[in-house]
């Protein structure tokens, strides 16, 4: 079984310095 994890984030797919807390989330269950 696996399982669909949806990321959406309003940045325009433009990185910062900061990460968004979409992007932590993303690394994590990467």
């Amino acid at each position: 079984m696996k399982n669909i994890v949806i990321c959406c984030d309003g940045t325009g797919n433009e990185y910062d310095q900061n990460n968004t807390n979409v992007v932590d989330i993303y690394s994590v269950v990467r």
